[in-house]
C-alpha cells in the first residue's frame, strides 16, 4: 500500500528498462496520495518493461492522484491477465488520463479494467499516442465513466483492437465522447466483440483521416440518452461497418453526421436507428461526405 497513511512527494511505482512486476492472484496493489503533475502512480517505460497484473490494482481509491494513473512508454507492457482486476478513480491533475500509452507503449488486456466508476478522471479514461496500441482480448473487459473522452486515440500507427467487451457511460455521465479517433489511428471492433456506448455528449467521433471498421456489435444510446450525435465522421474519417457487423444507434440528435470532404460511411452490414427509442434526425451527410451502402 502505497500512499494510504501519508502523501507522496514523487511517484508511487517506477517499472525501468528490463524490469518486472508481476502482481499474483492474490495480491493487491493500491496507491493513493500522488502530489505534482509530473507524478504519477504507475510507470512502466523502457524496453522489455512489463507489469503483469493477475490480482488487484487500485489506484486513486482513497485519495487524489495529481499525475497519470498509469502510464507506459518507450516500448513498456502492461498486461491484465485474465483474474485481475485495474480500477482507476480520482486522477485529478489538469490533463491527466487514467491510462496513458505512448512512444510505442502496448495495453493487453484480458481481464477487467475500469475507470471512473467511483471517482472522476480529469480527462481520457486511455489514451493511445505516439504509436501506442490497447489490445482487448475476448475475455476483457473496460468499463469508463466519469472522464471527458473515455478512449483517446491519435497518430500514425496509433491502434486499438477490441476482440471482448467496452462498456462506456454505462455507470455515470462521460463529459465529451465516448470513443474519438484522430490523426490517422485505427480501431478494430473485431468479431464477437461488443461496444456500449451511453451518457455521452457524442457516442462515436472520427476525425483527421482516422479510421473504425467494425465487425461486430456497436450500440449507442441503449439505455441512455446521447446528446449530440452517435457517430460523427469529419476531416477525412472513414467508418466501416462489414457484411457481419452490427450497429444501432438511439437516443440521440443525430443518429449519423458526416461531414467535410473525404469523410466516408461504408457499410455491408446493418445500421438500426431508432429500433429502441427515437433520435431526433437518422443519417446527415454535408460537405461532400459520402454514403456508400
Amino acid at each position: 500500500r502505497i500512499g494510504n497513511l501519508d502523501t507522496i512527494p514523487a511517484g508511487g511505482i517506477r517499472v525501468a528498462t528490463s524490469a518486472d512486476i508481476y502482481n499474483d492472484s492474490s495480491g493487491v496493489i493500491q496507491v493513493n496520495a500522488i502530489y505534482g503533475l509530473d507524478h504519477d502512480a504507475i510507470v512502466i517505460e523502457g524496453s522489455n518493461s512489463h507489469l503483469n497484473n493477475q490480482g488487484l490494482i487500485e489506484i486513486g481509491g482513497f485519495t487524489q492522484i495529481a499525475g497519470y494513473g498509469i502510464r507506459v512508454s518507450g516500448n513498456g507492457t502492461l498486461a491484465n491477465g485474465f483474474s485481475g482486476l485495474i480500477e482507476i478513480d480520482s486522477i485529478t491533475g489538469a490533463g491527466k488520463d487514467g491510462i496513458t500509452i505512448e512512444q510505442n507503449g502496448h495495453l493487453i488486456n484480458e481481464g477487467d479494467l475500469r475507470m471512473g466508476s467511483n471517482s472522476p478522471v480529469n480527462r481520457y479514461g486511455i489514451s493511445l499516442t505516439t504509436l501506442g496500441d490497447l489490445m482487448n482480448h475476448p475475455s476483457g473487459t473496460i468499463s469508463i465513466d466519469q472522464v471527458q473522452s473515455a478512449l483517446y486515440a491519435f497518430g500514425t500507427g496509433v491502434l486499438a483492437k477490441n476482440e471482448g467487451e467496452i462498456r462506456i457511460g454505462s455507470i455515470s455521465t462521460v463529459s465529451a465522447n465516448g470513443i474519438l479517433l484522430s490523426g490517422l489511428a485505427e480501431m478494430i471492433n473485431d468479431s464477437s466483440a461488443e461496444v456500449f456506448i451511453d451518457q455521452c455528449l457524442h457516442a462515436v467521433s472520427i476525425d483527421n483521416q482516422a479510421k473504425l471498421t467494425n465487425n461486430a456489435g456497436i450500440h449507442i444510446g441503449s439505455l441512455l440518452p446521447i446528446t449530440g450525435n452517435g457517430i460523427s465522421l469529419a476531416s477525412g474519417g472513414d467508418m466501416v461497418n462489414l457484411d457481419s457487423a452490427n450497429v444501432e444507434i438511439n437516443r440521440t440528435n443525430h443518429a449519423i453526421f458526416a461531414t467535410a470532404f473525404g469523410s466516408t460511411l461504408a457499410n455491408e452490414g446493418i445500421f438500426r436507428i431508432g429500433n429502441i427509442a427515437s433520435s431526433n434526425n437518422g443519417i446527415s451527410l454535408a460537405s461532400s461526405a459520402s454514403l456508400n451502402n
